[in-house]
């Protein structure tokens, strides 16, 4: 372990420092009194998003300020030890003491919660930091703002604090506020890997500290409960992460009260199943009346009116609206029928559509994704993953817990052929379809599914798909499944080829045309698409593997020998050498070799912003789909380091602005929940998209380094060189499960 300072050697430092300046700073009326302890006014009318952060750092620092300054206090001119008290979100000041004796005794008294301190126990008690830093979390657990629950939980990722406090305008709160965000700042990026350590310090009681990087007594830095030295050790770590996102029964009740409008009583009355709040209108009848309920995927739109979850077209469903005619004080239990069902939500709204009154006693969802799993088993994944760094972790189920979210039973659907009498339509299923019948006449696979199945048609999606399949068979061993689609998938292979140009004065290179070149994020793109190119390049790769895993030999060595005449085609007229960049295609200004990938990896780089990787053909979106892309050429570029800054920075981002569960479609260059492409349709962004998910396969089998051979008939195990000090993985497999572990520091790594 390496020696760095501990946290009361930095508040020390700066105590020092700030003695050490000219009497008028140094009184410690000033320091205290007149600074106010923290953010100016500092409550909740008025620091509702921009100071709330600053003001609880400042909160916990100023606490342990004290106690580091009582030797100075009692040396100092006007030795005031000001006594705080939390007062709902604010903090009250005395900025005189509550007597007449101007030397104010050091048994004054600090509340923190149901505690209180004075300055002699303040010196004695080696607990203080587990109960303030308790005292502060608890209270944000249940703040009503999603936002603010998420501060102290920091050992995940503390970010830095920054304060807005206009030092013309305050001189003396941004004189306070300043130093004690530098120490917060220190706390935060001063150890050996960056920003780990969170706010859990080294007096806490290591019985109560949760996983993470922290200083201990002699201001070394050490990792708790990080020894993977058993089976136990490990499961608790999961654990943790499971139960934080995902539900444990397919009936979920809501745990939080988002937001709260009007005239509600005891609106968390009906969280975990338990108790009841009332909804009030403008009269007290409470016969005939109805209470609407409406769905959101984000609270940004969680209103009476549900999102537009259900298509892009601007299609709004509404409400749904429950009718409690004649119910007046009796009970009555309402579910929604199957012609009503609304799936794509994690916020309901409940409000009054008539002007009454109403008791809710509760409130249930039906969890319908995975339908393979056991109902008591939604937790038990096949595969994990665990670090020491939670941020990753926390990325890695998320990613899991998306993919859940991301399957449905195959006879559920939405019908969308007629035209419904209202805007609720499910009463239908979409019909089984057979492999051949959403094949075109030439052999092109779908553009997607029902109802855009006869819409336009794309090379790369069908290119995808030919190279998806091959990696379910490699994960699965599913023999029966790829020779029952085998007609239609070498059908598909073949097609590509035949668009590839050749002979004298071709460029060699797959030529989409006109009425296959829809794609990702773009307009249409034909001709010499690099997307097309590159992804024809994998499907043949793929299709060479499975062929000959099914004895297909002769299929293969003929699908085989276009991959090098491919790769030479696009390294020849789509390589940029002076932007270090391969051109989208070669009408405007995988298969790189070692130089040409470095290369490539760092002027990606460049591209990235304060949210993560900028897509310039995409309006300027950030799209975890093809960042994720990104993060794989990294590695196969060999800069593991940048695929792990990538994942730190957007899907870090990701979880802590949007979700906190669960991996989104995407968003807008400057961090907004804005995707360009839908236009003013905000709410139609996927909170729970599959394709944003690459961090779960990069994690687990290039940073974790296990992966599965072709067929299940093998394994390969080589980690990768990071900066993480230990990572663990497994997954199961036919006949059992893999597991492989990895523990380094110091130059010395260690395998299990």
């Amino acid at each position: 372990m390496a020696n760095r300072p501990g946290f009361s050697r930095l508040v020390k430092a700066f105590c020092d420092k700030w003695l050490g300046q000219v009497e008028e700073q140094k009184e410690i009326d000033l320091l205290f009194a007149k600074a106010s302890l923290a953010a100016f006014s500092a409550n909740q009318s008025t620091c509702e998003d921009s100071l709330e952060m600053t003001y609880q750092c400042n909160r916990l620092c100023h606490f342990f300020i004290i106690f580091s300054l009582l030797p100075a206090l009692s040396l100092a001119s006007d030795p005031r030890v000001v006594k705080t008290e939390a007062a709902g979100s604010k903090l009250a000041t005395i900025p005189d003491p509550p007597s007449s004796n101007p030397r104010t005794p050091l048994h004054d008294t600090y509340a923190i919660g149901s505690t209180t301190w004075n300055a002699v126990r303040f010196s004695k008690a080696t607990q203080v930091m587990a109960v303030i830093i308790t005292y502060i979390q608890d209270r944000l657990r249940v703040h009503h703002n999603a936002a603010y629950r998420k501060i102290f939980i920091a050992v995940y990722n503390p970010g830095l604090v920054t304060t807005i406090i206009d030092k013309s305008q305050d001189s003396a709160a941004w004189l306070f506020t300043a130093p004690i965000n530098f120490i917060f700042n220190t706390l935060a990026i001063d150890t050996e890997r960056g920003m780990r350590p969170g706010l859990y310090l080294a007096s806490t009681p290591a019985e109560v500290l949760p996983l993470g990087c922290y200083w201990n007594e002699n201001g070394e830095v050490e990792y708790v409960n990080n020894q993977h030295e058993d089976e136990e050790s490990r499961s608790v770590g999961v654990d943790d992460e499971i139960q934080g996102i995902h539900p444990q029964s397919i009936f979920a009740h809501s745990n939080a009260a988002e937001r709260i409008w009007g005239n509600v009583t005891n609106p968390l009355g009906i969280l975990g199943g338990e108790g009841a709040a009332t909804l009030s209108g403008v009269n007290t009848d409470s016969a005939n009346q109805t209470v609407g309920v409406a769905f959101s995927e984000s609270s940004y739109y969680a209103t009476r009116s549900s999102d537009m979850s259900i298509g892009l077209n601007g299609e709004v469903d509404g409400s749904l609206r429950v009718e409690l005619n004649g119910t007046n004080g009796t009970q009555k239990q309402w579910t929604a029928d199957d012609l009503h069902l609304r799936g794509a939500y994690r916020y309901v709204t409940l409000f009054m559509a008539t002007p009454g009154t109403v008791e809710v006693s509760g409130l249930s969802n039906h969890f319908t994704a995975a339908p393979q799993v056991d109902e008591d088993k939604l937790r038990e994944y096949s595969g994990y993953f665990y670090s020491d760094d939670t941020l990753l972790n926390r990325i890695w189920y998320a990613a899991a817990y998306t993919n859940q979210l991301s399957t449905i039973g195959a006879g559920t659907s939405r019908n969308t052929t007629t035209t419904p009498t209202s805007n609720w339509n499910n009463s239908e299923l979409i019909a089984p379809l057979s492999p051949s019948d959403s094949v075109s006449a030439e052999g092109m696979l779908p553009y997607a599914g029902p109802p855009l199945l006869k819409g336009p048609q794309s090379y790369t999606y069908h290119l995808w798909t030919l190279s998806a399949t091959y990696a379910y068979w490699k994960h699965s061993g599913d023999d029966d499944f790829v020779k029952g689609l085998w007609d239609v998938f070498s059908r598909g292979v073949d097609l590509a080829l035949e668009d590839v140009e050749r002979g004298a004065n071709k460029t060699g290179l797959l030529d989409v045309p006109e009425s296959a070149s829809s794609s990702w994020g773009r307009s249409p793109t034909a001709r010499h698409d690099l997307t097309a190119n590159a992804n024809l390049y994998h499907a043949l790769e793929c299709a060479g593997k499975l062929a000959r895993a099914l004895n297909r030999t002769d299929e293969a060595m003929q699908w085989e020998e276009h991959i090098e005449p491919l790769s030479s085609a696009i390294n020849t007229h789509l390589w940029d050498e002076e932007m270090g960049l391969y051109m989208d295609n070669d009408t405007e200004a995988g298969v790189a070799d070692a130089d040409r990938a470095q290369t490539v990896s760092l002027a990606l780089k460049q591209r990235w912003n304060d949210h993560g990787a900028v897509s310039p053909e995409g309006l300027s979106a950030i799209s975890p789909f093809v960042s994720g892309l990104e993060v794989s050429a990294h590695v196969q570029a060999g800069n593991i380091s940048n695929a792990l800054e990538l994942i730190r920075l957007e899907w870090g981002y990701m979880l802590s602005a949007f979700s906190n569960s669960t991996l989104i479609e995407g968003f807008y260059h400057d961090g907004t929940l804005h995707y360009p492409f839908y236009g003013s349709l905000d709410s139609y962004i996927s909170h729970a998209h599959a394709r944003s998910t690459t961090p779960l396969a990069t994690l687990t089998q290039e940073v974790a380094g296990l992966r599965i051979g072709d067929n299940l008939t093998r394994w390969e195990y080589a980690p990768q060189n990071t900066d993480l000090e230990f990572v663990e993985t497994g997954f199961a497999v036919q006949g059992g499960e893999i597991r492989a572990r990895m523990r380094g520091g110091g130059g010395v790594v260690a395998y299990e």
